[in-house]
């Protein structure tokens, strides 16, 4: 209770002893609330620790205030299997009463699965099998892949032989039955006698017998990975289920290290504008979060998804007219649904996500029962946390996105490169280092024995240990500690800082009987295998000095690509080596970022996640009365093929025109916006997320937040410092504001001044084109002019050039290569062609 004293006396009032007590008790009330901000503004630093490891998760913030990052571990996965898990199983395999065949039809990762079918007319097993790999000996390893049984059961079988070829363990994932695609996996701890491993891909009658008579059972195989992990992982994931395994350890080819990390906190409204729902092919979307469909006497539905997370309660809001309806449903990392609220006219609709939830579909109806021509509008959806609807706001969201930042592990994930945040500025701790093992180093012959060469090189400093490296070949095949004495595809550092490498003459085209010079073994790092041509049997055979010497491709893509010509550069289509090694001495780098991130006050849904790809350069097409990319073939692609488009950016400004519920002709979201939004002078730049595992997950984030008033200020002032001070060093830095003199080029192949042509480098090092030319030839590759050394990119790029026939605005294409050599391409006028407004990097 508070009391309010009377505080207006008149000079001839009583004031009585209760006056003086409601006066004594409101400034008791006033110490108390003052005593409540004082401690909230002067007590101790106050911090709460937070786990973002979890892809999705809600977190509570006491207050408004800025996220802390702490450390982000990553991992390098290394599939032992290396590019047997994938689309190369198939022809990897021997077949043992089983036909083995590729299915393109159904799969899991890449564009194909293995089909094996049981044959035969007698009780035998019925499998395929890989030939024996290496494995070292008392090590942990978890082994997942997917099996979809069309008949029977089916599943993966491991028989580890020791080095004389005895059996001394013989382990299996169990028989999935018919259905859909399942995952399936085993944890393996090698015998110490363990020298071997065979997989094999089996399958069994219905009843779990392995030695039957078939009658065409048959299973799907895919997506198979052998990961060598730590203690901690390996107990922990006794008590995971497998799609925590498969979240944890992914599959990848060969091995991949963490990239590309995304830190997302979105705002209180979840619901992107309609402009980026995913299903949205009926009605119109009159603004960003207007939609509006006209009923034609069937369900038309529109949907989006979203992530969610287990054990919280959602609300989706939405303003309709004429009969709209809403709802939302939960749905599991099989994309199944696994409950939600229907279809209901209402203006909005809770439900508690269940266990199992990986993400919502929001959605939207018209249903069959309104009349046709209705117009049904939508509008302004929101999609929060909480059993009560907000007000709506358009979506934002803070990220923070670590592009070019790679972090590495030891094999095992035991030791790892590390981000981590100091005075506002982000660091990585550099443990490993990744190298490209290929010709370009200094080669040099060392031993054989039969079958096999050993070579070495002294270009690797710093290493720690061969059990903390990772090595493989280009074709994927994962290279493992060793001497010749094991075999060929063995690696170890020796002397110092020289590493050694046993090659087996099949794959080298050296024979028993030869002996490679420094330049040979140069050319097979760079791609070349050496042979002898039989003139006789008209086949290559491995060299003994019986002749003329050739090289092929090691892989080769095309015809006439052999020669007798000792090779001395990279084979076009060879991917080499890579080596990961942990550092005999760790150091620190200073990393640059994008974004930062605040927390609200109460719950922040916070998305972290890898492989995102930031402001690639986009290329473009027209499509009709659209600007689209990634569909018109290659020449308009993402680098990579894209899960989700996050951002589109013109002239580094996020252009918010753009939509994103498109699809290209082979199923990936392609990004449209209308022509007459399309300014083919900007430069437009994505960012992305990848579908395809380009990155390992992260290992461990954890980050803070402040708690009380006291420490958001004291966070707010720092911070703001750390502003100032970098601003005042890039001010100290910038050139002069005042820009450089404007060069005239010499114009070449006819070309002559309209308006002043020139160029210039501007005072943040861009380089700048001006001016109008004429009468010049128009061929396709017809340089212009040269620009001199200072004034070129360092790689070729594309730029749209405006130009005019007489009769035509036309828009083609200009070249600048590294050469200096500005040509025109293609679709070109010469009665003016402008160079107005052209720039670009030449970093």
């Amino acid at each position: 209770m508070t009391y309010q004293a009377k505080t207006d006396w008149q000079m001839d009032d009583t004031v009585t002893e209760n006056d003086f007590n409601r006066i004594e008790r409101g400034i008791g009330d006033a110490h108390t609330a003052i005593e409540a901000v004082n401690g909230q503004v002067s007590s101790s630093p106050a911090v709460a620790n937070l786990d973002l490891s979890k892809p999705v998760q809600v977190i509570q913030s006491a207050k408004r205030s800025r996220l802390k990052i702490d450390q982000i571990k990553g991992r390098t996965l290394t599939n032992l299997l290396g590019m047997l898990g994938g689309d190369s199983l198939p022809s990897a395999l021997t077949s043992y009463n089983a036909t083995v065949s590729t299915d393109t039809v159904s799969y899991t990762s890449g564009t194909r699965s293995t089909l094996v079918t049981a044959t035969g007319t007698t009780a035998v097993g019925h499998f395929a099998s890989t030939d024996q790999l290496p494995i070292l000996p008392s090590r942990q390893y978890v082994f997942i892949g997917d099996v979809q049984t069309t008949k029977g059961v089916a599943g993966y079988r491991f028989i580890f032989r020791d080095a004389t070829g005895n059996v001394v363990d013989d382990l299996g994932t169990g028989g999935t039955p018919p259905g859909n695609w399942t995952t399936t996996g085993l944890l393996i701890t090698t015998k110490a006698t363990a020298a071997t491993l065979e997989l094999r891909v089996q399958v069994y009658k219905i009843d779990g017998s392995i030695n039957y008579v078939p009658s065409g059972e048959a299973a799907r195989f895919d997506s198979a990975r052998l990961y060598q992990v730590n203690a901690a992982d390996y107990d922990s994931l006794k008590t995971y289920d497998y799609a925590d395994w498969n979240r944890r350890f992914p599959f990848v080819l060969s091995s991949t290290s963490t990239n590309g990390i995304h830190i997302t906190r979105y705002g209180e409204n979840l619901a992107p504008s309609f402009r980026e729902w995913t299903f949205i092919n009926v009605g119109t979307i009159t603004d960003s979060y207007t939609h509006v469909v006209t009923a034609n006497g069937t369900d038309q539905n529109s949907q989006t998804n979203i992530k969610a997370v287990p054990g919280t309660t959602y609300t989706f809001a939405v303003t309709r007219t004429n009969g709209g309806k809403i709802g939302f449903d939960f749905r599991d990392a099989q994309n199944v649904g696994i409950g939600g609220t229907g279809l209901v006219d209402a203006a909005s609709v809770t439900l508690k996500a269940p266990p199992n939830t990986v993400s919502v579909n929001i959605v939207t109806s018209v249903p069959a029962s309104v009349p046709s021509g209705v117009q049904v509008e939508f509008k302004n959806p929101t999609f929060n946390i909480g059993a009560t609807a907000l007000p709506f706001k358009p979506r934002v969201y803070d990220y923070l996105y670590f592009p070019d930042v790679t972090l590495a592990s030891s094999i095992a994930g035991d030791v790892a490169d590390e981000i981590y945040e100091q005075n506002g500025k982000y660091y990585k701790l550099n443990v490993y280092r990744q190298l490209t093992v290929d010709g370009s180093l200094n080669w040099i012959y060392n031993f054989a024995v039969p079958g096999v060469k050993r070579v070495w090189t002294e270009s690797i400093p710093g290493y720690d240990s061969n059990w903390y490296a990772a090595f493989q070949r280009g074709d994927g095949k994962i290279l493992l500690p060793g001497y010749h004495v094991d075999g060929p595809d063995r690696f170890t550092f020796e002397e110092g800082i020289k590493l050694f490498i046993t090659i087996a003459n099949k794959d080298s085209g050296w024979g028993d009987n030869y002996t490679p010079t420094a330049d040979e073994i140069k050319a097979y790092f760079h791609g070349w295998r050496m042979y002898w041509w039989n003139p006789t049997t008209k086949l290559p055979e491995t060299y003994n000095n019986q002749g003329p010497k050739s090289w092929e491709p090691i892989m080769n893509t095309e015809t006439g690509a052999e020669t007798s010509v000792l090779p001395t550069s990279r084979w076009k289509g060879h991917t080499p080596y890579t080596l990961s090694y942990r550092l005999t001495q760790p150091f620190t780098t200073e990393i640059t970022p994008e974004g930062a991130i605040t927390l609200n006050e109460g719950p922040n849904q916070i998305e972290t996640g890898v492989g995102m790809i930031v402001r690639e350069r986009m290329t473009t097409g027209v499509s009709g009365t659209y600007v689209t990319s990634n569909d018109l073939g290659n020449g308009t692609s993402f680098k990579v093929r894209v899960k989700k488009v996050q951002a589109i950016y013109r002239n580094r400004r996020q252009d918010t025109q753009w939509f994103f519920n498109n699809l290209s002709s082979s199923g990936l979201e392609k990004p449209v916006i209308d022509r007459l939004s399309y300014n083919p002078d900007a430069v437009y730049e994505a960012t992305y997320t990848a579908l395809d595992p380009i990155s390992t997950p992260i290992a461990s984030i954890t980050a803070s937040t402040d708690t009380n008033l006291k420490t958001v200020v004291d966070t707010l002032a720092d911070a703001s410092a750390d502003v100032e001070t970098r601003v005042s060093i890039l001010e100290r830095l910038t050139p002069s504001s005042s820009q450089p003199q404007w060069i005239r080029p010499t114009l070449l192949n006819g070309w002559l001044p309209v308006f002043d042509p020139g160029y210039r480098k501007n005072s943040l090092g861009r380089i700048e084109l001006k001016g109008s030319i004429k009468n010049g030839i128009v061929a396709n590759e017809t340089v212009l002019f040269y620009l001199p050394d200072g004034y070129r990119p360092r790689l070729p790029l594309d730029l749209t050039l405006k130009s005019d026939n007489g009769t035509t605005v036309l828009f083609g294409t200009l070249n600048i290569a590294p050469t200096g050599a500005v040509r025109i391409v293609h679709n070109n006028g010469n009665v003016v062609l402008y160079l107005d407004g052209l720039s670009f990097t030449i970093d």
